[in-house]
């Protein structure tokens, strides 16, 4: 998880609403399942362009996510990452903030992330999704250091300001939210060694009811919540299943974030390997995402292409692609 200051590492029922209809991509892309599969890669040599080596992957990919602060980085790539995205029909994601400890107002925050995102427009892009990153983690008084000291009202206030001047920004955008699950208790199954967030289906039901009431709502939520993590406890996929079916009961889109603290900080290798473990393992513990995510902000991947040589980010792109087929037929 982005924001965990140390890893230890020793450290049920259906869902009860529809969740809500994705942004449609092209009519050449299959879908599963009404299932998407996202990427979120942690760098870009070689990934984008006329050379990118990595076809079989982008001929299933749906929606490609990029990180706010390195969309202009280098500027210069941005018109290649909009040419690469087009030209395999892959829909654009960012991943925002929404808001953090530095910036507590949402209006103010809406503007520091619409100028972060302009090259992208300039390039002719489109953003179909913006994924907040914790802002209620980053946000709340019970959550990680240096945040604003909101309850979670004031913060599901101040972030559907935000939300209203990205829809203004982006119209037809669909907008999500990230949490750290581990952080969080969930029912009761308890948070990770090391901090405690609170309760995270009662901040989603003050947070939706919240946002309702100023016009906003939730489009997807994304589980981040590493395999590692749910590995540490005996009951750690079973809490990510009740996450699950928590969020589909008020008719939200459920995702997880599929990647390894452990193996991105150790080795290309461990990442892919426990990434892939990750998929079967919820699978076990009752998953049926709505999106599946590979993400890594880790070190590992140390190499993006091409998805034909181990242990390439596009590798395990096309090697989750393959178990996913199977798994979820």
């Amino acid at each position: 998880m982005r924001h965990a200051l140390v890893y230890l590492l020793l450290v049920s029922c259906g869902s009860a609403a529809t969740a809500p209809t994705p942004p449609a991509p092209p009519p050449a892309k299959q879908v599963r399942h009404d299932q998407l599969i996202w990427i979120g890669p942690n760098g870009s040599s070689g990934l984008y362009g006329s050379a990118a080596n990595w076809g079989e992957g982008q001929s299933r990919v749906h929606v490609l996510k990029i990180y706010v602060d390195r969309i202009a980085t280098p500027a210069q790539q941005t018109p290649q990452v909009v040419a690469t995205a087009q030209s395999a029909q892959i829909l654009l994601a960012v991943e925002a903030g929404g808001l953090r400890g530095w910036q507590c107002s949402g209006a103010m925050m809406a503007q520091i992330e619409q100028d972060k995102i302009r090259p992208l427009l300039s390039a002719g892009g489109t953003v179909s999704y913006l994924a907040m990153d914790s802002p209620f983690g980053y946000s709340i008084a019970t959550g990680a250091s240096g945040n604003c000291g909101f309850s979670i009202r004031q913060a599901a206030e101040s972030l559907a300001i935000y939300m209203s001047a990205m829809r203004q920004a982006y119209p037809g955008v669909k907008i999500g939210l990230i949490e750290p699950v581990p952080w969080y208790r969930v029912g009761i199954h308890p948070n990770h060694p090391g901090n405690d967030f609170g309760d995270l289906p009662r901040l989603l039901d003050t947070a939706v009811t919240v946002l309702l009431q100023q016009g906003e709502r939730l489009d997807f939520v994304h589980a981040d919540s590493p395999y590692d993590y749910n590995q540490a406890h005996p009951a750690g996929w079973q809490k990510l299943r009740v996450w699950q079916d928590s969020v589909r009961s008020r008719g939200i889109r459920f995702g997880v974030i599929y990647n390894s603290e452990v193996g991105g900080s150790t080795s290309d290798q461990l990442f892919h390997q426990s990434s892939l473990a990750g998929l079967d393992a919820f699978l076990s513990a009752g998953g049926a995402p709505d999106d599946f995510i590979v993400q890594s902000w880790y070190p590992h991947p140390t190499s993006m292409v091409p998805e034909s040589t181990p242990w390439t980010f596009t590798y395990l792109v096309t090697h989750f692609i393959g178990r996913y087929d199977i798994l979820y037929p």
